[in-house]
């Protein structure tokens, strides 16, 4: 039955009628395209999938050229561990889809979780104007000067996602107040990028990867959002020391 209503909502759509679908995701595994694949297969008309991804940690067994998948900039077991910061950067303004219903006459909607309101007291809506203006100027070069554009685009957006990923103080101070949940329920809310206290940043480097990720989901903007001394603590991170010698001994081997 439910299954039924999901293809229904998708014939809606005019899914059957393409030969092929293109989807857009923030990724990170691909389990929810291979369910909607395995979905539509039930239906004798399903078109061909291709999904495209921000980033994509793995494959399944269920990606085939039927089902296939293209990741943008993060790639299968390169560089794990940024999907949560990437999905709020990517946030919506409703909840997660709970399931798909039909009305009277005929017509499909998805039933949505009510959640998502600290997004709102974050500013989310201001959030959404400042990158609807970014669209419309990046659009309108691309019309004007798409061939400098373009290439100046490859070679920019992966410098800002590392600015991202190492707190640069705008980001970190805007979306580090962001609250994140790790879970659909949005259950036990906490800021993804907390400012540590001098205890807490002393905690933080004495603890164990899975607990630091409870603590912050994104530790380079919590150590930008923290006062000096707890800067000062988390530069003696060991963590930090042992990467380093291990990069040094890694480089040491490679020949000249």
């Amino acid at each position: 039955e439910a299954r039924g209503l999901v293809n229904a909502y998708y014939r809606q759509a005019g899914v059957f009628e393409m030969d092929k679908i293109a989807l857009v995701d923030v990724g990170w595994l691909g389990t929810l395209q291979d369910a909607i694949h395995r979905v539509m297969s039930d239906e004798p008309d399903c078109p061909e999938i291709t999904e495209y991804y921000f980033g994509c940690s793995k494959y399944s067994e269920d990606t085939v050229p039927s089902n296939q998948k293209k990741a943008f900039f993060l790639f299968p077991s390169k560089q794990p561990g940024y999907g949560p910061l990437f999905e709020l950067i990517l946030m919506a303004d409703h909840g997660m889809t709970l399931g798909y219903q039909t009305d009277k006459d005929g017509n499909s909607h998805p039933i949505l979780k009510e959640e998502g309101l600290h997004h709102l007291d974050w500013g989310l809506l201001d959030y959404f104007k400042g990158a609807t203006h970014f669209t419309q100027v990046f659009a309108n070069s691309l019309l004007r000067f798409g061939e400098y554009v373009e290439p100046c685009y490859d070679e920019v957006v992966p410098e800002l996602i590392q600015l991202l990923k190492r707190g640069e103080i705008n980001a970190a101070m805007t979306f580090g107040r962001l609250l994140y949940s790790g879970n659909q329920e949005e259950a036990h809310l906490r800021e993804i990028a907390p400012a540590f206290s001098p205890a807490e940043a002393l905690r933080f480097i004495c603890s164990r990867k899975n607990k630091r990720r409870r603590m912050s989901q994104w530790s380079p903007a919590s150590y930008t959002r923290s006062p000096k001394l707890s800067q000062w603590i988390l530069l003696f991170d060991p963590l930090n020391f042992l990467s380093a010698f291990a990069q040094a001994f890694r480089a040491s081997r490679r020949p000249n």
